[in-house]
């Protein structure tokens, strides 16, 4: 081989290692990237079990939860004897309206004059105490005792007390939530009143396959996700490990959401359906294992592992 014939040889290798490592890296990113729809809608539930805020087109996800204007999702919540209650005690829980105010976070329910509270009160030695929620002790506000006797009124209970969760104090951890099974929340993970994750994502198409099978519409609102995502295959969302959502957002499943008896209940009128629909038909075709024949699942617990702001239309991508 002649001197000028070497550089031609070496050149072709070096051309073929390039081509091979950008081949590879290609298919790499073919494997694991996938964009998967849009994000349709946005809901944030402030008191536990209430109503969502209305008309949401943006909010943060952060690694307490979504949080909007900030107002953040459940991070007010009823407690009876320090531990926490939801629609499946109260059902008329789903009748109350939030709002933000101004400065202030108010309620309202029919036959009530509004309630308005603070969005940050300020924590002192009077007002704080402990709560559990899922039998994990927090920290937490006591609202006061005529916000105590609005919601004991209305719910008709007495002895009803309401909590708030400010970001200046230490949450629950994702892990010591009891579970029979193994989630992937990770040591450190934080949540406020919700019961294990910052974020539940479901699909439309799921709602939609699901609205089929029951034979008239199920609204996705009874299920309560904090992000719906549009332009998917049903239960798609089965299938995603690690979630990227807008320009910065991403997202990590620790387990399936199971669905209980409050998915029955009627978000209009607050009453459970005579036939136990949609639960009855998820059950049909919605059970796996770890969980067993009564904790079907639809939508997925999510953890925020880079928080960012999420719009209405922004693209979703998994990463396998």
């Amino acid at each position: 081989m002649s001197n000028f014939e070497v550089p031609g040889v070496f050149a072709a290798v070096v051309a073929g290692s390039f081509l091979k490592h950008v081949g590879l890296r290609l298919t790499r990113n073919r494997n694991v990237k996938e964009y998967v729809g849009t994000v349709s809608q946005i809901n944030v539930y402030p008191l536990k079990s209430a109503k969502n805020l209305q008309n949401v087109t943006t909010a943060n996800i952060t690694t307490q939860g979504l949080i909007c204007d900030g107002v953040g999702d459940r991070h007010w919540m009823v407690t009876r004897k320090g531990h926490y209650q939801n629609m499946s005690a109260f059902q008329r829980l789903i009748l109350i309206q939030t709002t933000k105010e101004g400065s202030f976070f108010r309620l309202d329910a029919e036959g009530m004059e509004p309630l308005r509270l603070p969005l940050d009160p300020e924590v002192t030695g009077d007002n704080l105490v402990e709560v559990k929620v899922k039998f994990v002790p927090q920290r937490a506000v006591d609202c006061g005792d005529a916000a105590a006797q609005w919601i004991s009124t209305f719910l008709k209970k007495e002895g009803l007390r309401l909590n708030y969760s400010p970001p200046s104090l230490s949450k629950r951890f994702s892990t010591d939530v009891p579970k029979e099974w193994t989630t992937d929340a990770k040591p450190g993970e934080e949540v406020a009143f919700q019961d294990f994750a910052h974020c539940m994502i479901m699909c439309d198409s799921s709602v939609e396959e699901l609205s089929k099978r029951v034979q008239r519409n199920v609204p996705a609102i009874q299920f309560r996700p904090n992000v719906l995502v549009s332009g998917t295959t049903p239960f798609d969302e089965d299938t995603w490990k690690y979630v990227f959502i807008g320009k910065h957002i991403k997202m990590r499943f620790i387990d399936d959401c199971q669905r209980c008896i409050i998915t029955t209940i009627d978000t209009i009128n607050a009453e459970k359906d005579k036939q136990g629909q949609p639960l009855k038909t998820l059950k049909t075709f919605r059970c796996k294992e770890p969980f067993g024949p009564m904790k079907p699942v639809m939508g997925i617990h999510t953890n925020t592992e880079k928080e960012g702001t999420v719009n209405v239309g922004d693209p979703v991508v998994q990463y396998l």
